[in-house]
């Protein structure tokens, strides 16, 4: 495989993780969160990253085996030999959106679980005692004698 197919294919993943993560920060910016849609994501981007770090791993190796030396400069001189400089920059660009996306997904979620965390320790304080656990589920097991489990 030339440089410019691998470089091709792997835009093409980054490009798709991208997506992926626009779509994941969508779903996180929904007032009600669907568990599945987030886990498939998830599962997806696990598979992308997986293809992602396969990927950079062959070109790397595929860089020293030519004689270019390790690190940005080498890839960048390689992808100029190669006539790839515009799709290698386009790489580039596409793994710092990637690395922004992740970042302000991750946030979102941890706004997300310090938000659920306060709501939970309101309802227990309200209540003068602990309903709800960390894991959102009730500590009470019965009221009144009666089960109340669903």
């Amino acid at each position: 495989m030339s440089l410019a197919q691998h470089l091709g294919t792997q835009h093409k993943a980054l490009a798709d993780f991208v997506s992926l993560l626009e779509e994941e920060q969508g779903e996180l910016a929904k007032s009600a969160i669907n568990g599945e849609t987030i886990s498939d994501i998830a599962r997806r981007k696990t598979q992308l990253v997986e293809l992602i770090e396969s990927l950079e791993t062959k070109r790397r190796r595929g860089q020293s085996v030519l004689g270019y030396p390790h690190g940005i400069e080498g890839a960048r001189k390689a992808a100029a030999d190669g006539g790839c400089t515009e799709l290698w920059d386009t790489i580039i660009n596409l793994s710092h959106r990637a690395r922004s996306l992740n970042e302000i997904n991750g946030e979102q979620v941890r706004m997300r679980l310090d938000q659920t965390s306060r709501q939970i320790d309101f309802v227990n304080r309200a209540a003068g005692g602990v309903l709800y656990g960390r894991d959102g589920k009730s500590k009470i097991k019965t009221l009144g004698g009666i089960s109340i489990k669903a």
